[in-house]
């Protein structure tokens, strides 16, 4: 404890300081992330802090948090844990010291994990795991504290560890994590029966040759739920050793952020089960409100304010009286029963304050009866314009303060004085938000173009994916095109299982190089719209596709040129088109008409997607789409004598229904007439052989084209149209009625108080 003294006495002499006393409390947050809980992370870094300086130094912190001096006590309103949440759930993101020593040890750990070769490993190794890994060593009493506390940490490391299944010879399928989930990382059990032998490594589960998952081996070893996990997971088509990479970041790898987060998510599912509150449906929708509430356009310490109010811990007398700090629940103002609602708006001195408010705006207050002051600021936030809510809330704050002035320091302000506070800090605030540097956003440059065409001599393929909701299938796609946007190539590729979005893209990223080892191209510029795989896919990633990116970097050495990079969706929409038109068509669907690519005239209308759900166009992250099956079929072109391409399956006819051919067969290809060297697929199965369709004509593709555009045209014209005069109370406000609404409707709703006609 006396060694590391000095960080306590640095933390004490720096919240003790006279300019730390006057601070906010947006400016006390600050203080407290960035220079006091700042301090001890050197040393955290490298030693295991005692417990009780832990403990001490949460009391500094909460002390200073709260306002207490030297010889002084003041309540703490919310309790320690609870301000040690992160935001959106419901705390202020305030580091619990003991658990953050835990992750910074733990990043030791992961350093000598990834790095075996370096001095400081080689000697740790040579002192104390000679004979085993490192993270079956152990720490004996013996030990210095270096080992001891960077032990520690790879116990939290243990916690998040998961393998990366490659050709799955170094993983044990029962004792090892490598499923990638939150709540457990191994199986959760085995129903082997007791006289056969369960696979002792997860090589016994794979099919090398087709690089996929052995699925009756799967079913016949594991739980269900477990199976399909296990048949999300990726795998490549080459051998790469099985690697240990970090569950809770994307990345795969570790950081302290992520360890943190982890020792608190699993702190608090801990104490919730020891005290029976376990996690309910809800959280999605509370995690939900706190978010909206950070993010109201009001400066830090009324953010502060509504919290306190949120989290019920505004010293209205009705909890001091709880508390027993107050001889009755009364207002000290005008008598009445104390409460928040009472403070803020039903005193006397409230309102008059909000007589002087906009009238529409303490209607709008005044309609919710909410109990819970969480409950009714969740309301106001959705249901009010940000300008509106910036004006509620100061005024809020105001009245809060004002009362407090005239309890405690007999200092009583008239309404007019507290409203015209509140203009003059609305103003304010307005002309330091106008002064902003504003965030340039995608549209401020122009309209981007809807294809961008590769160097001379040098192929672009546009990679797509999307993801079912309803079947769980996801599925790739890629076109080709060369620098004259002529179309040269494409390919769909449906995967079942695969649900990922990420990964999906990642696996669209290896099919673009499995297309242009088809159409004979060895320059190619693949062009994704998902920034996180194009990073991978540049600088690697030990994520759940780490073996996929290898598989990819491995086979681009073998081209001349590969390039990845990153576009919008819009300028790769052929793929996202012809994704769709694999899944949703006949399987047997030829490429539009030549030029494959007619967005390039910027007058192209979407072909409909008849199997949407909704109507709704599938880009690249969740999608729905229905009717798909995993086949393919290479499609040849030929001229007619009208130069009008006619498209006819070369493949095989399809083998009777007995006969043993294989059910997997390869992607759908198109290959336009200017390539000559042709690989023709292997012959589909008997079981897909009943899913072709006919061929639609070019007539009736026209036909479909004419008529989405016709829609679109329709819903454009009607989108135009606006109801200027009726406002939205119940909704956010702002949102028009659309244009259907009948003048009769509007008075009927007028009368119910759902909307207000302006004169």
């Amino acid at each position: 404890m006396g060694a590391v003294k000095y960080i306590k006495d640095r933390i004490w002499s720096r919240i003790q300081g006279w300019l730390e006393r006057l601070l906010s409390a947006g400016g006390k947050d600050v203080m407290i992330k960035s220079v006091v809980q700042a301090i001890p992370i050197f040393s955290m870094a490298c030693f295991k802090l005692p417990k009780g300086l832990c403990r001490c130094i949460n009391t500094m912190i909460r002390k200073f948090w709260w306002g207490c001096r030297e010889g002084e006590r003041k309540p703490s309103w919310v309790s320690w844990k609870e301000m040690c949440k992160p935001k959106h759930m419901g705390g202020l993101g305030f580091r619990d010291i003991e658990l953050f020593n835990l992750a910074l040890l733990a990043r030791q750990g992961w350093r000598i994990l990834q790095n075996p070769g370096s001095l400081s490993s080689r000697v740790l190794k040579a002192k104390y795991f000679p004979n085993s890994g490192q993270l079956e060593s152990v720490a004996f009493a013996s030990a210095s504290q270096v080992w001891k506390a960077i032990h520690e940490g790879l116990q939290v490391l243990k916690q998040g560890l998961v393998k990366r299944i490659g050709e799955g010879e170094a993983t044990n399928p029962w004792t090892e994590q490598w499923l990638p989930r939150d709540c457990m990382l191994r199986p959760y059990g085995c129903i082997t029966p007791d006289t056969e032998n369960p696979p002792a490594r997860v090589a016994e589960l794979l099919d090398t040759s087709m690089a996929t998952w052995r699925e009756e081996e799967l079913r016949r070893h594991f739980l269900p739920m477990d199976v399909e996990l296990i048949l999300q997971i990726p795998l490549s088509t080459r051998r790469h050793e099985d690697f240990w990479a970090w569950h809770y970041d994307r990345r795969g790898v570790f950081t302290v952020r992520s360890a943190y987060k982890m020792l608190i998510a699993t702190k608090d599912r801990r104490s919730a089960w020891l005290e029976g509150t376990a996690a309910t449906s809800d959280t999605a929708a509370a995690e939900k409100e706190w978010r909206m509430l950070w993010r109201t356009p009001v400066p830090s310490k009324v953010r502060m304010f509504l919290w306190r109010l949120a989290k019920q811990s505004v010293p209205t007398n009705d909890i001091r009286h709880r508390r027993n700090m107050a001889d009755d629940d009364r207002c000290q103002l005008c008598g009445a029963q104390d409460s928040w609602r009472h403070a803020l708006l039903d005193c006397s001195m409230a309102r008059a304050v909000w007589a002087l408010a906009d009238e529409e705006v303490t209607e709008h207050l005044l309609c919710y009866g909410e109990e819970k002051a969480r409950d009714w600021l969740s309301v106001l936030m959705a249901t009010l314009l940000h300008t509106d809510q910036t004006t509620v809330f100061v005024t809020l704050w105001s009245i809060w303060h004002a009362r407090r002035k005239a309890i405690h320091e007999q200092e009583f302000r008239s309404p007019m004085s507290v409203h015209l506070f509140v203009e003059r800090y609305l103003a304010d605030l307005g002309q330091a938000y106008a002064h902003q540097p504003r965030r340039a956003s995608p549209g401020d440059g122009g309209r981007a173009p809807r294809w961008i065409p590769p160097p001379e001599g040098v192929m672009k393929i546009n990679v797509d994916a999307a993801v079912s909701k309803n079947t769980g299938l996801g599925a790739v796609a890629a076109v080709a095109r060369n620098a004259e946007g002529v179309f040269c190539g494409a390919s769909a590729v449906v995967l079942p299982g695969k649900t990922d979005a990420e990964t999906l893209e990642a696996l669209a990223c290896r099919e673009a190089l499995s297309l242009a080892q088809d159409i004979n191209t060895r320059r190619i510029r693949v062009a994704s719209d998902c920034l996180n795989v194009v990073r991978s896919t540049n600088q690697g990633t030990m994520g759940v596709y780490a073996h996929v990116v290898r598989e990819f970097k491995e086979t681009a050495r073998e081209l001349d040129e590969v390039v990845v990079v990153h576009e919008s969706p819009a300028d790769g929409s052929c793929a996202d088109k012809h994704l769709h038109g694999k899944l949703q068509s006949p399987p047997l669907q030829g490429p539009p008409r030549a030029p494959c690519c007619s967005c390039l005239t910027g007058n192209h209308a979407r072909p409909p997607i008849r199997g949407l759900a909704g109507g709704q166009h599938a880009k690249s992250k969740t999608s729905t789409f229905a009717g798909a099956t995993r086949n393919r079929h290479a499609i040849a072109a030929r001229n007619m004598s009208d130069g009008s391409p006619r498209f006819t399956d070369s493949s095989p006819s399809s083998p009777p229904p007995n006969s043993a051919e294989p059910s997997f067969v390869e992607p759908l290809v198109f290959l336009p007439p200017n390539i000559s060297n042709i690989r023709l697929a292997q012959p589909y199965s008997a079981s897909s052989s009943n899913l072709l369709g006919r061929i639609p004509t070019l007539e009736e593709i026209q036909e479909e084209l004419e008529g989405q555009a016709r829609m679109a045209a329709k819903v454009q014209e009607s989108e135009m149209k606006k109801v200027p005069k009726a406002r939205n109370r119940e909704r956010e406000k702002g949102q028009w009625w659309p244009c259907d609404v009948t003048e009769s409707e509007l008075k009927a709703f007028e009368k119910k108080g759902l909307v207000a006609l302006d004169s």
